[in-house]
Parts: C-alpha cells; structure tokens; sequence
C-alpha cells in the first residue's frame, strides 16, 4: 500500500513537472525571458513538483505524513 502511495505521488509529480515545463516553454517563446528567468522558473517547477508529489504521498498514507513525503521527495530527486 506505501509503495503504491508512492509510486502514485511521483507519477503525479512528474506530470507536474512535465505540464509545468511546457507552460514555461510557451511562456519564454511568447516573451523571449532572459536564461536568468528561465533557470529560476526551472528550478522553482522542481522544487514546487517535489513538494506537492510529497504532500500528495502524506495524504495518501494518512501516518507517518512527514516521513513519507521525504521519501518521496527523496524519490524524486534520485
């Protein structure tokens, strides 16, 4: 069931990632941001992706929420 839980927050967290790029791809061709902008957007989806893939396994389990939203996010960096 944990594993599951897992395995289900990080599918979502990557589609997160993965939509929020895109809107970011169209957003820099539509107003040509600068590399400095791009890279802080990048790294903001990331981190944002992380920690809702996280939060989404702390909801799932209901115990323990703390621990499994690390490994999730652990998950997701490696």
């Amino acid at each position: 069931m944990k594993v599951r839980a897992i395995l289900k927050s990080l599918l979502f967290a990557y589609a997160l990632t993965g939509v929020a790029l895109l809107l970011l791809a169209l957003v820099l061709f539509a107003f040509d941001l600068g590399e400095t902008a791009v890279d802080a957007g990048i790294i903001i989806i990331y981190v944002l992706a992380c920690f809702m893939g996280g939060f989404m396994a702390g909801k799932i389990v209901r115990k323990d929420k703390y621990l499994w939203g690390v490994i999730t996010g652990l998950a997701y960096y490696v």
